[in-house]
């Protein structure tokens, strides 16, 4: 795999994903075990998986929260069709 600024492989994230652990917080979360991340840590953490469109939305948003949720929507909108997200 090649590494280049701004672009993504879809298999390589969701590898990336399963060795961070995040895949298994969420197993973890959907079955009722609470995971919290505040919205200030998770937005500085995962910025960077966002094109550079939803960035200046980032930039724009009022609230932690808001750019949590841009994150979150850009990032189940980008990967919906990989197999396990």
């Amino acid at each position: 795999a090649f590494n280049f600024p701004n672009q993504f492989d879809a298999t390589m994230v969701l590898t990336q994903l399963r060795y961070s652990g995040i895949m298994e917080a969420l197993q973890v979360r959907k079955v009722g075990f609470p995971f919290r991340k505040s919205h200030s840590d998770f937005s500085k953490s995962y910025w960077m998986t966002v094109n550079k469109d939803c960035r200046a939305a980032l930039l724009q948003a009022s609230s932690n929260k808001e750019k949590c949720e841009l994150i979150c929507h850009y990032l189940t909108t980008r990967y919906s069709h990989v197999s396990g997200w």
